[in-house]
C-alpha cells in the first residue's frame, strides 16, 4: 500500500508520507492510501452552486438569542457530502476547507475556518 502510493506520488518520501499521515492530508480509503481532495476554486464554485440550488441546508439560525441569516452548520454541510457525495468524513471536511480556502464560504462572525462542528457559515456571493 505505502509502496503503491509512494510510485503514484515519485517526489514524496516515506518522511513526507508519514508527515502527511500525522497532519490527516492522506487517509486510508478502499485499502489504499489517497490525498485527500483539493478543489480548485472553478470546482468549489461548482459545488457551492450545487449546494445552494440542491439542499435545504441554508436558512436563518438563531444561536444565544442572535439571530443569523441565511447560513448553515459546519457539521449538516459535512453530513450532506458524505450521503450525497460517498465521501469519508475527513474527505468532506478536506471539501469544506477547499470552500473556506477559496472565500467561497465563510464563518458568520469570520472567527473559524471550517470545521465539522456547531458552526455557523455563510456562502459568499
Amino acid at each position: 500500500m505505502i509502496e503503491n502510493w509512494l510510485t503514484e506520488h515519485p517526489e514524496e518520501s516515506r518522511q513526507t508520507l508519514s508527515e502527511k499521515l500525522q497532519s490527516r492530508t492522506v487517509i486510508l480509503k478502499n485499502n489504499q492510501l489517497q490525498d485527500l481532495p483539493q478543489l480548485s476554486v472553478d470546482e468549489a464554485r461548482q459545488l457551492a452552486q450545487k449546494i445552494q440550488q440542491q439542499t435545504s441546508l441554508v436558512e436563518d439560525r438563531w444561536y444565544q438569542l442572535k439571530k443569523y441569516p441565511q447560513c448553515f452548520v459546519g457539521s449538516e454541510l459535512v453530513k450532506w457530502l458524505e450521503q450525497n457525495k460517498s465521501l469519508l468524513t475527513e474527505e468532506a471536511v478536506a471539501i469544506g476547507q477547499s470552500l473556506s480556502r477559496h472565500q467561497i464560504i465563510q464563518h458568520v462572525t469570520e472567527d473559524h475556518e471550517f470545521r465539522n462542528d456547531f458552526l455557523f457559515y455563510r456562502f459568499q456571493n
